[in-house]
């Protein structure tokens, strides 16, 4: 397991995170933004605390976008509809699966597999907190991003890790680990499926974020192999009119230990 949040951050950080950070180092960024999150239609309600966290996260992201390519969505009101308003379509099945969980006296635990800038484990983090939550993204510059943001933001019990997600499914420390994983755009679903799934607990559920096409027909076979059955299949449209599915897989049997294959051979040659 790489380094936590609490690691220190090394001299690639911009210089401004070495003082408090100012909410005025961008005025117009900020005000659209902060108008954006007041008007948005949010899948559920949140605290002036959790939008003034939500408000930093996007400022921290517009600062840091000029270091690095964190996200193509610059525009302050794409990046609340496009980044948190559909990451947060997660909080009310996380609110379901925790209760769930709990009544076996299992803390809830959440891997985000290619979280890139922190979409949707870090969002998620901020408006409905899991127990523990673990974002996976190899590009160590990102990995530099998101220990920023959990440091600015003071969210406990995140972990970041920049290994592969190959190498961590194979991690006993991580595999089988999971009461749920999530991914939003990183691969098809038969490689999300080899990616995700080991990760899980049998009885876990894994959470496969697709755009206009869920890719069901294509994974069949992954899932057989894998120990996983598609429980639903849930469509839904953002405001702008982007078509989201969202596609719910159980762990009903453990992965087979052949699986997650090497570094590159999922995606190179899907199951």
């Amino acid at each position: 397991m790489s380094a936590e949040f609490s690691a220190t951050l090394d001299a690639e950080l911009p210089a401004t995170l070495d003082a408090e950070f100012s909410v005025t180092s961008n005025a117009e960024f900020s005000a659209k933004l902060s108008q954006a999150l007041h008007s948005a239609e949010l899948p559920l309600p949140l605290s002036e605390e959790q939008l003034r966290q939500l408000q930093i996260y996007g400022e921290l992201l517009n600062e840091w976008q000029d270091k690095m390519n964190l996200t193509a969505i610059t525009d302050p009101e794409r990046i609340v509809l496009l980044h948190f308003v559909d990451s947060l379509e997660l909080a009310p099945l996380i609110r379901t699966e925790r209760e769930r969980w709990r009544t076996a006296d299992i803390p809830f635990s959440l891997a985000d597999v290619g979280t890139g800038a922190g979409f949707p484990g870090l969002v998620l983090q901020i408006c409905e907190p899991v127990d523990r939550l673990l974002l996976i993204e190899s590009v160590r510059k990102k990995t530099q991003f998101l220990r920023a943001v959990v440091e600015r933001l003071e969210l406990p019990g995140v972990e970041i890790d920049a290994r592969r997600a190959e190498e961590i499914g194979r991690d006993p420390a991580c595999r089988a680990r999971y009461t749920a994983v999530t991914a939003r755009a990183v691969a098809s679903l038969p490689v999300l499926c080899e990616y995700c799934l080991p990760l899980l607990r049998e009885g876990g559920v894994f959470w496969a974020m697709k755009g206009r096409d869920p890719e069901i027909d294509s994974a069949h076979r992954a899932l057989r192999e894998l120990g996983g059955k598609i429980e639903a299949c849930l469509p839904s449209t953002l405001s702008d009119g982007s078509q989201r599915h969202l596609v719910v897989i159980r762990k009903h049997r453990p992965t087979p230990a052949r699986y997650p294959r090497r570094v590159g051979i999922p995606s190179k040659n899907p199951l």
